[in-house]
C-alpha cells in the first residue's frame, strides 16, 4: 500500500534502492549496520516496517528542504524528494504520502491561484522581506511574497514604473532574461502581494512605490 506499491520490483529490490537514502536521512535514528540488519533480515511484517521507514525518511526530508529551502514552492519539494527516491513521476499516492506529511509537520502553506508554498512558520510568512536573486528556481516556483519584496527594491530604486517594465525589471531580478507567459503571470502575482502588503500602489498603469 501506498508509496512501496509504487515499485513494480520486489521489495528486496526497493529496500535496496532506499538504502542510500536512510543512510543520510536517518543517522539520528539507527546506526548503518541496525538499519541494514533491519532492512535485509526476513520479518514477517517487512512490508509494514519498510512502510514506517519511508515515512520517517519522508518527514525527515521534508524538514530539511523546509528548513533550507523555505519559502519553497510544494510543486519543488515534491521534485526534489523524487529526485532522491529516484521516481520520475508524481502519481497520486506519493502526492498523498507527502500532503500527509506535511499536515503531520504542521507545514504553514499559502496559495496563490492554485501554486502552493511552504514556509517555516506563518510568523516567517508575515515578517518575510527578501529575495533570493538569480536563483535555479522556476517563476512559478517562487512565492509572490518574495517576489513582491523584490518589487519593493525596483520601486525603492525607480519610485514608479509602468506594469510591463516593471514585470520586466522584476524578472531579471531573479534572472529570467527571457520573458513569457509564466513568468510574467508570476510577476503579476508579486505585484497583487506587494499592493496587498501595502509596498505599492497602482494608478493608470503604473506602479508606484507606496507612501
Amino acid at each position: 500500500i501506498g508509496i512501496v506499491g509504487l515499485y513494480n520490483g520486489s521489495i528486496f529490490s526497493f529496500l535496496r534502492n532506499l538504502h542510500t537514502l536512510f543512510r543520510t536521512s536517518c543517522t539520528n535514528l539507527h546506526s548503518h549496520q541496525q538499519y541494514t540488519k533491519v532492512l535485509f533480515s526476513p520479518h514477517p511484517h517487512q512490508h509494514l516496517l519498510s512502510f514506517i521507514f519511508l515515512k520517517i525518511v519522508l518527514t525527515s526530508q521534508i524538514r530539511k528542504i523546509i528548513e533550507n529551502e523555505a519559502p519553497v514552492s510544494k510543486s519543488l519539494l515534491c521534485k526534489k524528494i523524487l529526485s532522491e527516491w529516484g521516481i520520475s513521476r508524481l502519481g497520486a499516492r506519493v502526492e498523498t504520502q507527502i500532503e500527509t506529511a506535511l499536515d503531520t509537520l504542521n507545514i504553514y502553506r499559502t496559495e496563490h491561484e492554485g501554486f502552493v508554498f511552504c514556509w517555516k512558520n506563518r510568523e516567517q510568512c508575515i515578517s518575510y522581506s527578501i529575495y533570493r536573486p538569480v536563483s535555479e528556481r522556476e517563476a512559478t516556483d517562487i512565492a509572490p511574497e518574495e517576489i513582491a519584496n523584490a518589487i519593493r527594491q525596483v520601486l525603492t530604486d525607480s519610485i514608479s514604473l509602468p506594469v510591463a517594465d516593471l514585470i520586466k525589471a522584476c524578472a531579471q531580478q531573479f534572472g529570467f532574461a527571457r520573458m513569457g507567459s509564466n513568468i510574467d503571470a508570476a510577476m503579476q502575482r508579486g505585484i497583487r502581494e506587494a499592493v496587498k502588503r501595502n509596498y505599492a500602489k497602482i494608478e493608470n498603469e503604473r506602479v508606484t512605490i507606496a507612501d
